[in-house]
Order: C-alpha cells, then structure tokens, then sequence
C-alpha cells in the first residue's frame, strides 16, 4: 500500500456526474476570471491554506495522508496519461479526487473547482507545482510532503527532483510516484508543446 496526500472530505461523497456539475458551476461562478483559467490561482489559495494553519497551531497537525491501494496508484498512472476508462473507473471509485485531477491537469476549471471545494489540498499543490507555481512546492515541504513535491518539480522538468524520487525506488520503493510524476511530466509538456503549436507564426 502507498499513500498519497490529501485532506479528508469530511461526510462521504457519491461523484456523482451532476454533483460534480452543480458544484462546479457555484464556485467557478465565484472565482475571478484569471483564477479560472488557473494562470493565478496558487497566491490566492496558498494564502487561505497559510492562514487556516495559524488559527490554532497547537491543536493542528499536518493533514494526514490517506492510503490508496497499489492498483488505485497504477490506474492512476495510466489515467493520466489518457485512459478515459479508468478514468471513469476512479470517478466511480471512493477515491474520485484522482479521476478530477486527470481532468484538472489538462485545464478544465470545473475540476479545478471541485478538488478545491471538496479540500484536496495537497492535490491542488501538486498541480500548481507542475505548472511552476514554487509557492505550492514550497507548501508542501513546509508542510512534510517531501514526496509530492519532488514530484510537483519532476513534471515541470526538474531532473534533480526525479532522481530524488528514483532514489527511494533504490531504497526498497516500488517506484510507483517516479512512474506517475513521469506521467504527469508528460501531460504537461504535451500540453506546451501543443500551445506553442498555436502560437507559432507559419513562414508560408
């Protein structure tokens, strides 16, 4: 078993396709323009999670990492690299905020949306840390998430943060989060070198 980061949501959620929706269109209704496009939303969020830290210090610990089986982990690894089926498949599952993040990763505000509304914290840093956000980094190593954040750097091209991660697959890892941090790294670079496509001025 392997454990990955994230805040509980507190009472138990079904994923549904229409919660989904409805909650979507009640928060992206409430963030700013830029925010929705996630060009500046790691500031914003990073302020609110600094703040709700410092309420009561003494009574608050790191939030705790639940445990995703291996094959939630691997389904994960091949959902993010395209796999609508288990994509659906972890929609469906008790671990949804794996499947919103495939889709979050690729842009779609009303997944971004939902992992904040439901408080994936930790997953929302992994996601601004791949796109160069070093204030989510910087979070998740203050907040004793070492893992998520060599991996947060290995998917914005930072070969020193995967050898970092393939060093504890020498210690006796399974090389599970080198393996989707490389997956991740993919996406994102997928999605630049697309962008660059559109804006590249045609000689002819």
């Amino acid at each position: 078993m392997r454990s990955l980061p994230c805040v509980p949501d507190g009472a138990a959620e079904d994923g549904g396709a229409k919660e989904l929706v409805d909650v979507a269109i009640q928060e992206v209704g409430k963030m700013p323009v830029g925010v929705c496009k996630g060009t500046h939303l790691a500031p914003v969020v990073f302020r609110m999670f600094e703040r709700l830290a410092h309420l009561h210090p003494e009574s608050m610990d790191t939030p705790q990492i639940p445990t995703y089986p291996n094959k939630v982990l691997l389904a994960w690894a091949e959902a993010i690299s395209g796999n609508e089926q288990l994509q659906d498949w972890l929609m469906g599952s008790d671990f949804p905020e794996l499947g919103v993040f495939c889709h979050a990763l690729r842009n779609e505000t009303t997944s971004r949306a939902w992992l904040r509304h439901h408080g994936h914290v930790h997953l929302m840093a992994l996601l601004l840390g791949t796109e160069g956000e070093k204030e989510a980094v910087t979070w998740l190593r203050q907040n004793g998430q070492p893992i998520l954040a060599d991996m947060a750097e290995t998917a914005d091209n930072d070969e020193d943060a995967l050898g970092r991660l393939l060093a504890l697959t020498r210690k006796g890892g399974d090389g599970l989060w080198a393996q989707i941090a490389v997956r991740i790294q993919g996406v994102k670079n997928d999605i630049e070198e697309s962008n660059n496509d559109v804006h590249r001025i045609d000689p002819n």
